[in-house]
């Protein structure tokens, strides 16, 4: 993050970084270190900035945010590496890293992010903190505060592990209830025990055999 401040000037070592970001001058411009309508000011005026400069080397949207996004995940990988030297994870290089180094690049990390969500939306901070309540009520019990406008929850989005509320009875009080529906002649009613077996009907053999007709000349009478 602080290469790009710089205009990708080269590495700038921790001490540097933290007087870059830890609120003083930058680049002949002051970096914000008050509440958060103040962050976002520096977060988009960081915004403008880059996307001028984007536009002098003939880079336009959406191709300079796609680029501004690629830069969060350079940002992620000078975090991991500042972690692995925290750790001395890697025996040729040992303790090259402390961890207030980690914590520095963990800022460059944030902050990359929200100045590429100013660059893709100019209501960057009211969009950020909707997503932010939205997404913390998933974990957080209760309520989580919400911005002026915003409805909680989101429609279509029920909170994790909450409980619907029971339907109210449309039974009056103190009347009985409606019977079961009947099922229909013929139709099996689910969960009804299965009718007893009947016996085969007998069956009326001299009714079923007939005596042969004679023709009268074959009659004896």
């Amino acid at each position: 993050m602080t290469d790009q401040l710089r205009g990708g000037a080269g590495p700038v070592e921790p001490a540097a970084r933290r007087e870059a970001v830890g609120g003083r001058a930058v680049g002949g411009g002051a970096v914000g270190g008050g509440g958060a309508e103040s962050v976002w000011e520096t977060v988009h005026a960081l915004a403008a900035r880059f996307e001028a400069a984007a536009a002098e080397r003939g880079v336009v949207p959406p191709q300079s945010h796609v680029i501004q996004v690629l830069k969060i995940g350079e940002e992620f990988g000078e975090a991991a590496q500042a972690v692995i030297g925290a750790t001395g994870s890697n025996p040729r290089k040992g303790r090259s890293h402390s961890w207030e180094d980690v914590h520095d690049e963990v800022c460059d990390v944030i902050i990359t992010g929200m100045v590429a969500l100013a660059r893709m939306r100019p209501d960057a901070a009211a969009y950020f903190a909707s997503q932010l309540a939205l997404k913390a009520g998933r974990f957080l019990p209760g309520p989580a505060p919400v911005p002026d406008g915003e409805p909680w929850p989101r429609p279509g989005l029920p909170l994790r592990g909450a409980v619907s509320p029971p339907r109210p009875s449309s039974v009056p009080r103190g009347s009985a209830p409606d019977p079961a529906p009947q099922a229909p002649a013929g139709l099996k009613r689910p969960g009804a025990p299965p009718p007893a077996p009947q016996a085969p009907a007998r069956l009326d053999l001299a009714r079923l055999i007939r005596r042969p007709r004679l023709h009268p000349r074959h009659r004896g009478d």
